[in-house]
């Protein structure tokens, strides 16, 4: 029996989506998605066992908000293993080797978001530790409602270079928080759609604003992420009742973000590990790191 691991190749492509629709339960088109859009061989790892993938994961490259600057590091994704490879140390082994090409490419940080509190256990004894931190709210129909304002001026719908350098701007002074790029703003926005969600963007005088939403039953959309600066709150949230009626709104936003600000409960989500010494020491004592767009 060999065993080896190596970046993903093209041919890999469907033996990889097929591990991903099984392991996640996704829909063929859910899958696709990722495969068509987001899939790139030098940025995955698989485990190989005759040859055949029996774990994978995806290194999708993003940035981190180190002091006044941004460093490169790596989001964990998609990390799967067949049932019949499970609990003998493949994954293991592939995080290990996705520190080392992150090190090896230059990147300081390596960051996930575990699908499940025991995970939490599993990915410690890889060096990940708990870090990001996000603030939830629960809000009525009413409550929301009571944000909402008419704008005065004819909206445009922004590009997503346009929304993605606004969530830069407003994170930018929050170390330790992630970065993420349009691509994969676009990928997301699209994902929830595959999902019955909405993504809801608007661009004013002031700036531009966007809330990413999914119906998760019983009257309740969860807004996964909500951008928008305080002055443009009135017109998003007019557009979120609009858009995505619902009896009641579960919120998902950075600990340390004005809107809502003093509202909710902050609780961890996501890890990170420091792949460099200088890494570590960089980033000690950052407060309420955002990671967001979690694609969870």
């Amino acid at each position: 029996m060999t065993r080896e691991i190596s970046l993903g190749r093209w041919v890999m492509r469907d033996e990889m989506a097929e591990l991903w629709r099984v392991a996640f339960q996704d829909s063929e088109e859910a899958t696709q998605h990722f495969f068509n859009y987001r899939f790139q061989p030098e940025n995955s790892l698989v485990y190989l066992v005759d040859g055949k993938v029996s774990s994978m994961l995806h290194m999708l490259p993003v940035e981190l908000v180190v002091g006044e600057q941004l460093e490169p590091a790596q989001y964990i994704y998609g990390a799967a293993t067949w049932p019949v490879h499970r609990g003998v140390g493949h994954m293991g082994a592939l995080l290990a080797a996705a520190a080392a090409c992150g090190q090896w490419r230059g990147e300081k940080y390596s960051l996930l978001l575990p699908m499940n509190p025991a995970l939490y256990l599993y990915y410690a004894k890889h060096q990940y530790q708990p870090f990001f931190q996000t603030r939830y709210v629960n809000l009525t129909r009413e409550e929301m409602q009571s944000y909402a304002k008419e704008s005065n001026t004819a909206m445009a719908a922004p590009t997503m270079v346009e929304l993605a350098a606004e969530r830069r701007e407003l994170l930018a002074t929050y170390p330790g928080s992630v970065i993420w790029g349009e691509q994969h703003l676009a990928y997301a926005a699209a994902l929830y759609e595959l999902y019955g969600g909405k993504f809801i963007s608007l661009t004013e005088p002031g700036g531009s604003a966007y809330a990413m939403g999914i119906n998760r039953g019983n009257g309740e959309v969860e807004l996964v992420e909500v951008v928008a600066t305080p002055a443009l709150l009135g017109p998003l949230a007019r557009e979120i009742v609009r858009q995505m009626p619902a009896v009641s709104y579960y919120l998902r936003l950075p600990a340390f973000g004005e809107l809502w600000a003093g509202q909710g409960e902050v609780r961890t989500q996501g890890m990170l590990k420091a792949l460099t010494d200088e890494g570590l020491l960089s980033l000690q004592g950052a407060a309420y790191p955002y990671l967001g767009l979690t694609l969870d």
